[in-house]
């Protein structure tokens, strides 16, 4: 699509489609750095495991006790940024609303 006709489409409508746009992109890249950062996790807690069972001489059971803290504490990290795509998702629509019911008067 051309960038004009982008340009164009957001200038036809009011403010509430300039603000969806926003939290559209804004929502985007919040999806696109927690994939990273998902992928990053699944490294890390790749190597917490070998480094458990292989470096530190730990019989299974104390190896897998440890990969599963290192999990735990890495899930906690993870769930940063999950609330601001709740609330996009929750604005977005109600934002939209709002517009048409503007649209409407």
């Amino acid at each position: 699509m051309d960038m004009t006709k982008i340009i164009e489409f957001l200038q036809c409508g009011r403010s509430a489609m300039r603000v969806i746009a926003l939290l559209s992109a804004l929502n985007l890249i919040l999806i696109l750095w927690k994939i990273l950062d998902l992928i990053r996790m699944r490294a890390r807690l790749s190597g917490a495991e070998m480094h458990a069972c292989h470096q530190l001489d730990l019989s299974e059971a104390t190896a897998r006790e440890e990969t599963t803290r290192v999990a735990k504490a890495k899930l906690i990290c993870i769930r940063t940024g999950l609330r601001a795509l709740e609330l996009i998702a929750t604005i977005a629509p109600l934002i939209g609303l709002l517009e048409t019911l503007l649209g409407m008067v």
